[in-house]
């Protein structure tokens, strides 16, 4: 685009509210640090109507480069093909429009470097077939070169004054002026051939008719088969989109009143496995799942991998909610059952979506759009679960798209920052530490807590670059700390999951560490139980390493997790935090007195300092006075405070 307009200065990209479109603007704002000099404007068809989007269109001018990623609906729900959706963007755009998968090219698009799906399958066939041939796979060499090929329509380079001259060598240009010859060499060519197998074939015949009816049936079998293949997926055997989306359409256009529903379901924390034993067991897992699976397929009923660790399991009946119910229990019943792969067990969850045909869709793509968002708020709500497609799903979807824009910019401003709740002592009655808790100062909402941003900035992951930024502040209020107390006091800070999984993780946390030359002990970082369990050897090895750099680990929310002190004695803990549930009632209930009287009593014959979080009355205090804890922390020690106003305490 910039080879044909080089004067421009502004990059539009059209996206929806979609998973897909989600991926789409992603990777569209990733591209900002290559090209610094471009401004990167997103136009979502999902936050506005289609009316609304055309006249944004409409008003780019020569400075502008349009791209057409993904625009299904906008915010009234209403639905575009993506040829509707190509005559609409053409008829509205003064400009060329670019696209980066096949489909609109020839029809008023200008094109671009496509997506060759065709060329990468037989492609991928042609080696396939080399090793089903008996060829060893390591003779068979591997594609090195991108298939994908620039694309581009002559008839719409001639309307915006585009000389061929700047179409790149080996392009496919459509709607290319040609001679008689050169228009029709593909008729003549193939008029030959045919021409010359009609005679062959003739010949064929008048030899031996049998020999004829013999190639019939054997080109009959070959069509059957490759039909199939195309249809059906190659590792579970179950059909694969293309196989869903025809069985679908088949059933819409047969049974007009018909009812029908989409189950789609994910597998929960299947990344796991491949990154942890490889995607050969990760392929055998999924091979199994398909295999129980494919017990559920009838004559009324489509069961179908559409990608990775995605099924969709379409089914068209009259009494389609009751029986869809039922479907989903004999569902998560095979799921639940273990998978023992090489001597493993691995037990499985899912996140599923259902969507009902016509309620929620009137055709294929809605359907699966639809459904596809349902699994999604399921995956994002807590995981193993179900949830049935509402409008109101694509409103929240919505709102947590705004959130991580908002959560980029709030990275990029450092609108961040940090407040700060004491722990005391409860030996000496004295002030020994701080939390730091993340607060965001955001420019329209104020100040909100973690629990409105933190889920979606660990699943965007954007947590890591959060991370960093309150490891960095917090070090540098401890730095601060010491220099104004001339004594020892500590500063802990949380630590995700995800920052944990990082391979950069303890070098980022040293290096800062280093930079401010913090004393051994007075950094401390807590992380929660499902944290560490991850990947329990990987988690051991990285915070030992943190550990013997002399900065102490905390295990935080003891008691919501695993709550195995067997695991406990295999980690390098130093301080063991006791979730605020065993406190509420510690002064009260002889249960949650004599429970954290064990865990207190446990924690240190190993060692740990032990701290009781959520402490709120002068009687929870004194009882954990009693029960020996160290530590106390909670609205009866204080409220988080900002940095600046303890700055200011510390100095007077």
């Amino acid at each position: 685009a910039l080879s044909f307009n080089p004067d421009a200065t502004r990059v539009a990209a059209i996206v929806d509210g979609t998973p897909t479109g989600i991926g789409d603007r992603k990777q569209f704002l990733d591209l900002r640090q290559l090209f610094p000099s471009l401004s990167f404007e997103v136009f979502d068809s999902s936050s506005e109507t289609f009316e609304q989007m055309g006249k944004r269109v409409a008003e780019l001018g020569n400075e502008s480069i349009l791209i057409y990623l993904s625009m299904f609906e906008d915010s009234t729900g209403a639905a575009m093909t993506i040829d509707e959706a190509v005559r609409f963007l053409v008829a509205s755009a003064k400009v060329p429009v670019y696209r980066v998968s096949i489909g609109g090219v020839g029809q008023g698009l200008i094109g671009g470097v496509m997506v060759s799906y065709s060329d990468q399958g037989k492609t991928a066939a042609g080696m396939a077939m080399r090793i089903l041939a008996g060829a060893p796979p390591a003779m068979v060499k591997p594609l090195l070169e991108s298939p994908n090929r620039v694309m581009l329509d002559e008839k719409v380079l001639k309307r915006f004054g585009i000389p061929l001259s700047k179409v790149p060598d080996n392009s496919i240009v459509l709607n290319h002026e040609t001679n008689f010859l050169e228009r029709n060499k593909n008729i003549l060519v193939g008029t030959g051939i045919i021409i010359a197998f009609l005679l062959a074939l003739v010949s064929v015949v008048a030899v031996d008719n049998l020999k004829l009816r013999k190639i019939e049936k054997q080109l009959q079998k070959s069509e059957r088969r490759f039909r199939e293949m195309a249809l059906r997926d190659a590792l579970t055997g179950l059909c694969n989109r293309t196989g869903l989306q025809e069985w679908v359409e088949d059933r819409m256009e047969g049974f007009i009143h018909g009812t029908g529903a989409f189950i789609y379901l994910d597998l929960d924390n299947f990344k796991d496995i491949n990154d942890a034993f490889g995607h050969n067991t990760g392929d055998e897992v999924l091979r199994i799942v398909g295999s129980r699976f494919k017990q559920l397929e009838l004559r009324n009923r489509c069961v179908s991998r559409i990608g990775g660790d995605e099924f969709v399991i379409a089914m068209w009946d009259e009494s389609i909610e009751a029986r869809t119910a039922e479907l989903m229990g004999r569902i998560k019943e095979r799921l639940r059952s273990p998978c023992s792969i090489n001597g493993r067990t691995f037990f499985l969850n899912a996140s599923y979506g259902v969507a009902y045909y016509p309620q929620h869709g009137t055709n294929y793509t809605e359907l699966l759009q639809n459904v596809d968002a349902a699994m999604y708020q399921a995956k994002t709500t807590g995981k193993n679960r179900h949830i049935v497609f509402s409008q109101d799903i694509r409103q929240r979807l919505h709102e947590q798209i705004t959130i991580q824009e908002d959560l980029r910019a709030a990275i990029e401003n450092r609108e961040f920052e940090l407040h700060y709740q004491p722990q005391v002592s409860l030996e000496s009655g004295k002030t020994i530490g701080y939390e730091a808790l993340i607060r965001w100062n955001h420019p329209k909402k104020g100040l909100l807590a973690p629990d409105a941003f933190i889920k979606i900035a660990e699943d965007s992951g954007m947590i890591a670059d959060i991370g960093e930024i309150v490891l960095e502040s917090a070090c540098e209020f401890l730095r601060f700390l010491l220099g104004e107390r001339g004594s020892r006091v500590k500063v802990s800070v949380n630590v995700s999951v995800i920052q944990l999984r990082q391979a950069d993780f303890v070098p980022k946390v040293l290096d800062i560490y280093r930079k401010y030359d913090l004393p051994a002990g007075t950094l401390m970082l807590e992380l929660t139980e499902s944290a560490l369990m991850f990947d329990f050897a990987t988690s051991a090895a990285q915070l030992e390493i943190l550990r013997s750099a002399g900065i102490p680990i905390c295990l935080d929310d003891f008691g919501t997790g695993y709550s195995s002190l067997n695991y406990i004695r295999e980690l390098p803990i130093d301080i063991l935090k006791i979730d605020r549930s065993f406190i509420v009632d510690v002064s009260d209930s002889d249960g949650s007195r004599n429970l954290s009287e064990d865990i207190i009593r446990i924690a240190h014959k190993l060692n740990m300092t032990v701290i009781a979080e959520g402490i709120e009355t002068e009687e929870q205090r004194d009882r954990l006075k009693e029960l020996d804890c160290d530590i106390i922390q909670g609205y009866l020690t204080g409220r988080p405070l900002p940095a600046g106003k303890l700055r200011e305490r510390e100095s007077d």
